[in-house]
């Protein structure tokens, strides 16, 4: 399996969030790697992005989004889970707490 670096994890995690969130709600991106519950390899993404007032169609771009990233992974041969996080600017100061 090939393993894609943590400079293109975020290069990948920037360019879904612009494509799907739009380019001004889509306002910073942190990932790392690691494993996930089962021990898999899982990369953890962090997103601060502007929240969408309309819960439902906040939840369907937050699915937009894991799946973008998840195909991107997968078309370069890297089969690593990738886990959202999308928080408002409140939780993004609290995140490594979290």
């Amino acid at each position: 399996m090939a393993r894609v670096s943590e400079k293109r994890l975020r290069e990948i995690g920037e360019t879904a969030a612009r494509d799907v969130m739009g380019a001004g709600r889509a306002l910073e991106v942190e990932v790392e790697a690691g494993v996930d519950h089962a021990g898999g390899p899982a990369y953890f993404f962090d997103f601060l992005i502007d929240q969408e007032p309309d819960r439902m169609a906040a939840a369907l771009k937050r699915s937009r989004l894991g799946r973008k990233i998840r195909d991107v992974l997968l078309r370069k041969g890297d089969e690593a889970y990738p886990y959202i996080r999308v928080l408002g600017r409140e939780d993004w100061g609290k995140r490594r707490s979290a």
